[in-house]
């Protein structure tokens, strides 16, 4: 690797130069010429649509006022307050309306309404009245059409003929939107190119707004725009020299560009020779530590999508070898063991059926004898080591599949009722949620795992109040049952062990009942996880691989 490396990267470097740089600096020589002949027209493009936007954007804003009055004008409380402005307390629910309309909308100065005999019968706000810049004229006149506009030196007014409300073709009054000429000029204040553009507003030829004087000085480029509603029109006038100004920049930035765009890039590119070849360092490295055995070893790639889904192809196959390797190993061991346990429990089981048989008859023939308590307790203990013969056998030599279909929920059910005696005397609940779903087992087997996990989850509680969870997951492809406690918990020391033959956390306990699971599990293609924390309980996942419904 250290003799490729430097090979590798000045060859990045070398194609970098002939494939990069010399063609970016030919591309940059003749583009700054077209950019120049064309920069002119772009800024006068750019500068005609900013002042053809604003006066869309004026445009919209007086279509959208006059779409208000238009809604206003047809709500029934507009309607019937003009025959029943008599009545004060009806007029203050309108007035109300308005009041709020008014200071939701932060648009209309004031809103008016005049009956037909051009009166006035309401001014939103109160004090409104006194800047009233129309006369009884223009309001007899808008009495006569259905929707006019009328604009003075400082104020544009909107005003909108109402109908009665059961009669929509007799006019009842007239709904009045005050709103200042400095809400439409907020468009064109906001355009702000130099401080010395000049913007002007003309409506029917005359001047209606100006925001700085035409220099004599300057040379002007003009841009012009229409407010057809409005009949305004839009004239903005921009500094030569603003526009040319955009050439001299990019003529005096282009070789500034051109060297710090070729440190970079080189810069770059050895960077991403490092950031490549780095990754596949990785990769090399982790594959040897798996050559050596060290599947525990990881791949650690954090960045660059098809290496890092290389890397984490790997690590899934060092944690599958890791995991089949450990399944062989405790095969292996219950193998081993299994053929010990069949021949000691072979050579036991003969002498244990005579020990037994002699104390019943002992027992038989002296009823009264004061020892019939200790020879009552040969039969007792005698009985406890058949059964962990019993178990040894079952894990020596356990009985084939007999794989059929079976519901689950039925075998946990049944599992739990065995256990009925177990559970009497102690404040534990059992809380089942499992489906009714149906895998492909060995009923009398599975029986037997279901019994063992919760036998185990039972013996593990030692509080007040015990809790035993068992629900399944079905929202995979694979269905999972877990069995889950509130007991001791297993010290993560021994959570490797727990399948080991003869190991158990219970003084009473053989320490076959889980390695004889475990086999059961294995014969049924069933997969097995233990998560477990001391002083808060354990949690077994059982994952069903075969064929389910």
């Amino acid at each position: 690797m250290k003799n490729i490396y430097p090979s590798f990267k000045t060859r990045i470097i070398l194609f970098y130069i002939i494939f990069g740089l010399i063609p970016m600096l030919l591309i940059s020589y003749h583009s700054f010429n077209a950019a120049a002949k064309s920069i002119l027209e772009i800024s006068h493009n750019q500068t005609s649509q900013l002042v053809n936007n604003i006066a869309a954007q004026t445009e919209d804003f007086y279509k959208n006022t006059v779409s208000d009055i238009y809604q206003m004008s047809e709500n029934p409380l507009v309607q019937l307050s003009f025959l029943q402005f008599s009545y004060g307390q009806r007029m203050d629910t309108i007035r109300d309306r308005l009041i709020l309309y008014r200071a939701n909308s932060n648009i209309y100065k004031s809103i008016f309404l005049f009956n037909k005999n051009n009166t006035l019968i309401l001014a939103i706000p109160e004090n409104s009245k006194n800047e009233l810049t129309i006369g009884s004229g223009n309001i007899a006149e808008s009495l006569n059409t259905d929707f006019s506009t009328f604009i003075d030196s400082d104020n544009i007014y909107l005003m909108k003929r109402v109908y009665d409300f059961e009669d929509l073709s007799s006019p009842v009054g007239l709904l009045v939107f005050q709103i200042e000429k400095r809400k439409f000029f907020r468009f064109i204040d906001r355009l702000k190119l130099t401080d010395e553009d000049v913007k002007l507003i003309h409506s029917n030829g005359e001047l209606i707004y100006k925001n700085n004087e035409i220099s004599s000085s300057l040379t002007y480029k003009h841009f012009q725009s229409n407010v057809p509603s409005l009949n305004w029109t839009y004239s903005v006038y921009v500094p030569e020299s603003f526009l040319f100004s955009k050439i001299n920049t990019l003529k005096e930035k282009t070789l500034l560009f051109v060297f710090t765009v070729t440190l970079f890039a080189l810069i770059a590119a050895l960077y991403f020779a490092e950031k490549l070849i780095t990754p596949i360092r990785k990769v090399i490295k982790g594959t040897a530590e798996f050559a050596k055995g060290n599947f525990k070893y990881r791949i650690d790639i954090k960045r660059g999508r098809e290496i890092k889904m290389l890397a984490d192809s790997f690590n899934k196959m060092a944690e599958d070898i890791e995991k089949r390797q450990e399944e062989l190993i405790q095969v292996n061991k219950l193998a081993s063991l299994g053929l010990m346990s069949a021949g000691i429990a072979h050579e036991i089981k003969n002498p244990l059926a005579g020990i037994k048989t002699t104390a019943q008859l002992l027992l038989k023939r002296n009823t009264n004898d004061p020892n019939n308590v200790l020879i009552q307790s040969i039969v007792e203990e005698t009985d406890r080591l058949n059964r962990t013969l019993k178990n040894m056998l079952n894990f020596a030599k356990p009985t084939s599949a007999n794989i059929e279909k079976i519901s689950l929920k039925q075998s946990v059910e049944y599992a739990i009722n065995l256990l009925k005696k177990e559970v009497e005397g102690k404040n534990i609940k059992f809380n089942v949620e499992v489906e009714d779903v149906y895998v492909v087992v060995d009923k009398d087997q599975m029986t037997q795992i279901f019994f063992n996990l919760i036998l185990n989850a039972i013996q593990s509680i030692d509080k007040k109040i015990g809790m035993i969870n068992i629900f399944t997951e079905t929202n995979t492809s694979l269905i999972k049952i877990i069995i889950q406690d509130n007991g001791k918990g297993i010290d993560s020391a021994n959570l490797n062990r727990i399948f080991d033959p003869f190991f158990s956390l219970n003084p009473d306990g053989s320490g076959l009942g889980l390695s004889v699971v475990y086999n059961l599990l294995k014969q049924n293609n069933i997969e097995i996880k233990i998560d477990s924390e001391l002083g808060v309980g354990t949690k077994i996942t059982l994952t069903f691989n075969g064929e389910a419904n």
